[in-house]
């Protein structure tokens, strides 16, 4: 089977709930996670990367994770990523 790979920016709460989802989806993969904060290193089993690592930034449209609607604004228009389609939990 042909699946899709999403990246995942911002890696807290919400990041949290946006993988569970994309794991219950049997046709979406996690590609990689990024946050700005450098000290963290893995968000569940994912490693987490910075946006520095723009090669894997621009590999896959990208969830945009973060939870304050004006920031994730700011860095949405900031970066100008192909962003993912909604992503829709298996059970919903």
């Amino acid at each position: 089977m042909k699946y899709k790979k999403i990246n995942i920016y911002g890696a807290s709460g919400h990041a949290k709930v946006v993988i569970d989802t994309i794991l219950s989806n049997e046709k979406l993969r996690i590609g990689y996670v990024f946050d700005d904060n450098t000290e963290l290193e893995y968000l569940h089993k994912f490693p987490v990367y910075t946006p520095a690592d723009q090669d894997k930034l621009n590999k896959f449209p990208t969830v945009f994770t973060i939870g304050d609607n004006t920031v994730r604004k700011k860095v949405v228009l900031s970066m100008k990523l192909k962003s993912a389609d909604a992503v829709i939990h298996s059970n919903s």
